[in-house]
């Protein structure tokens, strides 16, 4: 599995979407799967975006170094820059939130 892959599946897991092979669901659609090869956190805004309002509005309030990160990178409107700050997030975010 290549990096991408691997850091997409780790933002869908985050959204507790479940990648699924064979199957295509449209963004947005209530059903909570995604093919694996459709995610697209990497390059599209419209699948991005609703994973850094969760960080920012969702998560509770002990990450402010994150959320300074992530308005930097937004405000530099660069989309790499806002995927790399979200799964440094994410990691950390996982790394305090062990799952049981």
């Amino acid at each position: 599995m290549t990096p991408t892959k691997e850091r997409n599946k780790l933002i869908a897991e985050f959204m507790e979407l479940y990648l699924i092979k064979g199957e295509k669901y449209p963004f947005g659609h209530p059903i909570t799967k995604v093919n694996f090869k459709e995610a697209r956190y990497h390059y599209s805004w419209d699948w991005l975006m609703p994973v850094v309002e969760k960080i920012l509005f969702k998560t509770g309030d002990n990450h402010a170094q994150f959320d300074t990160m992530i308005i930097s990178a937004l405000s530099e409107v660069n989309i790499k820059s806002v995927w790399q700050a979200v799964i440094q997030f994410i990691t950390w975010y996982n790394q305090q939130n062990p799952k049981q």
